[in-house]
């Protein structure tokens, strides 16, 4: 019965059923010893995270005995943890996660580095945050955004002898993006700093 009760409970998540939680938790609360536990913990975890619920996406992770999951599953759980951290601003706890997560040769690697660089620049840790952002540049899924990350920590570090080159390729690269104006105030004022008033 409980082994039924618990595929009845993943069916419905994996489904993606308006019942799905409530399967879940009641499996939770049916079979607290159950070998399936974590498992169905991770579950919840993963649908309040879809949900955009965070601190119940937290709660549900935190109970989960790792050493019962395996190595794809764990990773998920990391990312949950620290996606959900980032998104209520506790980024001590969110660079913890992505740390570990970055450590573990998973598919969350490109993630987990995209969001510990992103982490530290937006608490102004720019020496942190570079590294990851010069691993990224080049990746697909962030060579849309992260080139401008880069940019703005150059700028804020004065190291302007690494911005004109780069803005350069990257306004002929991305020359409708939305991000331009700041970079043209930007290359306009080191230009005039330079006395390049052309």
């Amino acid at each position: 019965i409980q082994e039924a009760e618990y595929h009845i409970a993943g069916i419905a998540y994996h489904l993606r059923a308006a019942d799905a939680e409530e399967h879940l938790s009641h499996f939770l609360l049916v079979h607290p010893y159950s070998p399936y536990i974590d498992n169905a913990r991770l579950m919840l975890a993963s649908l309040m995270y879809e949900n955009k619920s965070y601190n119940r996406a937290i709660a549900y992770s935190k109970d989960i005995h790792e050493k019962n999951l395996n190595e794809r599953d764990l990773a998920e759980k990391i990312f949950i943890e620290g996606y959900s951290y980032f998104q209520i601003k506790n980024y001590p706890q969110a660079l913890q996660s992505f740390s570990r997560l970055k450590q573990m040769d998973t598919r969350y690697n490109t993630t987990a580095s995209y969001y510990y660089g992103y982490t530290h620049y937006i608490q102004g840790n720019f020496d942190e945050a570079l590294p990851d952002f010069l691993n990224l540049e080049n990746t697909p899924e962030y060579s849309h955004i992260v080139p401008y990350y880069i940019i703005q920590i150059y700028y804020n570090k004065k190291e302007y002898g690494q911005i004109m080159n780069r803005a350069e390729d990257l306004l002929a690269k991305e020359p409708n993006s939305k991000n331009n104006a700041e970079l043209y105030r930007i290359v306009g004022e080191i230009a005039f700093a330079q006395k390049s008033y052309e």
